[in-house]
């Protein structure tokens, strides 16, 4: 058996159906295959003080629980005193690889900090210096100036979109040293491949995303009867290159011929306004009052698999807005359970599905087109099954569970043979 440690963003003792990360789905899928023991080693990010707790799952999987660092020294790497517990707990476990899930965390920078030598893999998951390209989404530069607020104003514009794209150009710079740095990379889509292999010399993997099983023994969508036409959004917060200002001007449009048309918003989005709120989160307010729709959005805070899955059945489609998608699981998975899905040709969302054939998509930022595919599918419930059909066919066969996970175990030993070459 291959002990894995794992370093990621997740905690997965605290594994429920609200989350959106696949690695709760590919973790179980190792656990039950009984050919991985998989270390957790994570972060807390809700807890800032205190040490690192030992956790042994129900399953048998170990976890390590770090705090939220407050006091990160200026390379983003943690104290010394730290550093010294976190490298004994390595020796302790003595696994055959590392897998760092993604390079937004410090565990990139960890394991050449603490000279492992280890075979390491490196999981893709955001590209940063891609995302700063397009952070501000469809907005021009006299919008972002006046999405300056009276907290980015106090803060001397530490706060702003300018400054936050700033940030993301920075780290991305990071990103793609610590890209050219690890012998293994894997990653979730061509469109990632083929961006990373500019800076890269390593060994580029092809990793298959795990769809949560809810999903996959959900009944398939049909076209829905309820008296309004529903449509569902999510995303994981109000950032600028998430473009859910498109979800919102397409909806006014559709509203001009169907009143009653309602669209539901799942995310951490919270419109009750504050002082300190960012500009651009009060700018989404404002333009809900601006087009007349305030009434007939409805955001309903995190879901369940579940949850997500009751409502989507409801739903003529689901809306995508994005600028830039490294992949987009909530995509994958309504594709699986049969929802249309109308979305912008970005990233690697072209993976998912075939335009008119299982998904129709528009150009980023274009409403005037999402809210006419939005109607055409109120239409046209014949091409919306159609789609449906198809999406379904396709996907389910893209994230087959057994093939997730012989995918996944071919890379590792591929690592072990290769190091023992």
């Amino acid at each position: 058996m291959i002990k894995i440690l794992w370093m990621s963003p997740v905690v997965l003792s605290n594994s429920n159906n609200s989350t959106g990360s696949w690695l709760y789905s590919m973790h179980k899928l190792l656990v039950e295959s009984k050919k991985v023991c998989v270390v957790n080693m994570t972060i807390d990010w809700s807890r800032r003080t205190g040490g690192i707790k030992h956790i042994i799952m129900d399953d048998g999987t170990e976890e390590y629980i770090l705090p939220n660092f407050v006091h990160l020294k200026r390379n983003k790497i943690p104290l010394f005193i730290y550093l010294k517990r976190i490298e004994n707990i390595i020796k302790v476990i003595n696994a055959d690889i590392i897998h760092i899930w993604g390079v937004e965390t410090y565990f990139s920078k960890l394991v050449f900090k603490l000279k492992l030598t280890i075979p390491t893999l490196l999981e893709i998951q955001g590209l940063k210096y891609e995302y700063a390209d397009v952070y501000r989404g469809d907005l021009t530069l006299m919008d972002s100036l006046k999405l300056l607020s009276f907290k980015d104003l106090i803060t001397l514009g530490k706060l702003s979109l300018f400054q936050k794209e700033k940030e993301f150009r920075k780290q991305g710079y990071c990103d793609k040293i610590a890209i050219s740095t690890f012998k293994y990379i894997s990653t979730q889509s061509q469109w990632v491949r083929d961006v990373i292999q500019l800076y890269s010399n390593g060994i580029i993997y092809q990793t298959k995303m795990s769809i949560r099983q809810e999903f996959l023994d959900a009944s398939f969508w049909t076209y829905p009867q309820e008296p309004c036409p529903l449509f569902y959004f999510s995303a994981s917060s109000a950032i600028p290159y998430k473009c859910v200002q498109t979800a919102f001007k397409a909806l006014a449009l559709v509203k001009l011929k169907y009143p009653n048309v309602r669209l539901k918003v799942a995310g951490q989005f919270n419109f009750v306004t504050r002082w300190n709120d960012s500009g651009y989160k009060k700018y989404l307010y404002l333009l809900l009052d601006k087009l007349k729709i305030k009434d007939s959005v409805d955001f309903l805070g995190n879901l369940t698999a579940e949850e997500i899955i009751d409502i989507q059945k409801k739903c003529v489609a689901v809306i995508q807005t994005s600028f830039i998608e490294t992949y987009s699981l909530a995509n994958a998975e309504a594709l699986c359970l049969g929802t249309p899905l109308i979305s912008t040709f970005a990233g690697a969302i072209p993976e998912l599905g075939k335009d008119r054939e299982s998904i129709l998509f528009y150009q980023p930022g274009d409403y005037r087109i999402c809210a006419a595919r939005m109607i055409e599918l109120i239409e046209n419930p014949e091409l919306a099954d159609t789609l449906s059909r198809n999406a379904v066919s396709f996907n389910r066969h893209k994230h087959n569970p057994n093939d997730v996970l012989q995918c996944q175990l071919n890379i590792y030993h591929d690592i072990m043979n290769r190091e023992h070459i």
